[in-house]
C-alpha cells in the first residue's frame, strides 16, 4: 500500500504520511509505573497510547492522550524520550511510536472518555515481574525494562540540572 504523501510549500521535496503514536510511561514518586486495563481489551494492561492528530505536535499528542485517558487535573512533569522506533500496527498500517518518561506529581485520576471504566494500578517491578500480567501496551516486555532502568537515571538528571540553573 502507497503512503499519502505531502510535498513542501517550494514544490522540492516530497515526503509520506506516516501515522504516529505516543506512549506515556508514568511513574510516581516512589518509582511505581501507571498501568491501566480498559474494558473490552482483552483483559490486558497498558501505558496511556494513542495516535496524534492532525497539526499536533508530539508533546501536545502525548499531554491530550494522558489527559483524555487520566483526567484534566493530573499534573505532570515529562521528562524525556525513553525510545522511539516503529512497529506493524496490523497488516496494512506502520506507526512511528515515541515512548515518553513522565513524572507524576499529583492530581486526582479520573479515567476520562478514552478510558472509560478502566482499572487504574500503580505497579512496582518487582511486582510486574512476580505477577506476570498480561501487558498490551507496550508489545514489547524490554521497554517495561528500560523505562524502570532509565527513570532514576533521568530524575537524577532532571534534579542536577534544576539545582544548576537556581545558582
Amino acid at each position: 500500500m502507497e503512503l499519502p504523501r505531502v510535498t513542501n510549500a517550494a514544490g522540492t521535496r516530497s515526503f509520506a504520511l506516516f501515522p504516529a503514536a505516543v506512549l506515556a510511561f508514568i511513574f510516581d514518586s516512589q518509582g511505581r509505573l501507571l498501568l491501566l486495563r480498559k474494558p473490552g481489551r482483552s483483559g490486558a494492561w497498558e501505558v496511556v497510547s494513542g495516535g496524534l492528530e492532525a497539526g499536533e505536535t508530539v508533546k501536545e499528542g502525548l499531554l491530550r492522550e494522558v489527559h483524555e485517558e487520566l483526567g484534566d487535573a493530573v499534573q505532570l512533569k515529562v521528562m524525556g524520550v525513553l525510545h522511539a522506533g516503529s512497529f506493524q500496527y496490523d497488516a496494512v498500517i506502520s506507526l512511528i511510536s515515541i515512548s515518553w518518561l513522565l513524572e507524576y506529581m499529583g492530581g486526582p485520576i479520573v479515567a476520562g472518555d478514552d478510558a472509560a471504566g478502566a482499572e487504574v494500578r500503580w505497579w512496582t517491578r518487582e511486582a510486574l515481574l512476580r505477577d506476570a500480567p498480561a501487558v498490551r501496551v507496550p508489545r514489547e516486555p524490554w521497554l517495561l525494562e528500560r523505562a524502570f532502568a532509565l527513570r532514576p537515571l533521568v530524575l537524577d538528571l532532571s534534579m542536577e540540572l534544576e539545582s544548576s540553573s537556581e545558582h
